[in-house]
């Protein structure tokens, strides 16, 4: 019976191991984080972000709607500025991808973003309008 017990204390301890190794996986990738809010405020140096995603949790190697409203600190649209967008993974060696919005009306700027994978991915946008460039950061969660 020793033996028996032995046997079964091994098969549990592995199967517990192999439990903490899986979850570490998911949480390395992003999977079993929260998914953050499809719309996120900011304000950096005076200047106001509303970033906006259409379809939530994003989808991967898919076309998603991704929306900067940009004002200035007056609540008025913030115009003529170039915005360029690289999405990335932390902690993982998946790709980065960049685009560019495009301002589709007075402060509002529309683009594509397309993750490469499932999980969590940081978005830094940079705002530039030639006199000053200002940065921009919010998380996104891709789902299947």
């Amino acid at each position: 019976m020793n033996a028996l017990n032995k046997k079964i204390g091994l098969w549990i301890a592995a199967l517990i191991a192999v439990i903490a190794i899986a979850a570490a996986i998911r949480t390395q990738a992003g999977w079993a984080a929260e998914a953050p809010p499809a719309t996120i405020l900011q304000t950096v140096d005076g200047l106001k972000a509303e970033m906006t995603l259409g379809t939530y949790p994003v989808k991967r190697l898919q076309s998603n709607d991704f929306t900067v409203k940009l004002s200035k600190p007056d609540g008025m649209p913030a115009s003529s500025y170039k915005l360029h967008v690289r999405l990335s993974m932390s902690n993982m060696v998946c790709g980065v991808v960049s685009f560019e919005l495009k301002e589709i009306a007075p402060g509002v700027y529309n683009g594509d973003a397309v993750p490469l994978m499932a999980g969590i991915w940081d978005a830094a946008v940079e705002a530039d309008n030639g006199e000053r460039t200002v940065m921009f950061n919010r998380k996104l969660k891709a789902g299947a």
